[in-house]
């Protein structure tokens, strides 16, 4: 009798720890937008809140990492400043043969001036099993403010 005990006992225990090991795991990771690099125009500038800002002419595009530690990205949000122009960003996943898996592009419409967010959904890992995420955004030119990336947070699950 004891013995069936210690054995249920034992196969409770397995059971919850296979639970437990089958439990969702999460990372969220803010990033200053000072990570982000610029892809195309000029004009950018890193202010002393750690924001890249296009205090340039004509828009630029920059190009901010993603690091990847889980399967996938759950998601993203994106903070900025806008100006009377629009913003675009998108966010792709990359297999590991340069090929692109998915793509979502959202945007903020120009005006009021002031912070705005841009909320991601998830996104799928690379069907290759290797590969990497980029987001890249497209920032208007100054005009009395300017437009730029104060930072973003990734939030990735198994």
């Amino acid at each position: 009798m004891r013995i069936m005990s210690i054995l249920g006992l034992s196969a409770a225990l397995v059971a919850y720890i296979h639970a437990a090991g089958a439990a969702t795991t999460t990372n969220a990771k803010d990033y200053s937008g000072a990570m982000c690099v610029a892809s195309g125009g000029n004009g950018l500038t890193v202010d002393n809140r750690g924001a890249i800002l296009n205090t340039g002419a004509d828009s630029s595009v920059v190009v901010c990492p993603v690091v990847r530690d889980l399967n996938r990205i759950s998601s993203v949000q994106v903070q900025i400043f806008r100006n009377e122009f629009p913003i675009f960003c998108s966010l792709s996943t990359v297999r590991s043969d340069a090929t692109i898996q998915a793509k979502q592009v959202l945007s903020v419409p120009g005006g009021p001036v002031g912070k705005a967010q841009l909320n991601f959904a998830g996104q799928s890992a690379p069907s290759t099993g290797k590969g990497s995420y980029v987001l890249q955004c497209n920032l208007p030119p100054l005009t009395t403010d300017a437009a730029g990336i104060l930072m973003y947070r990734v939030v990735e699950s198994n």
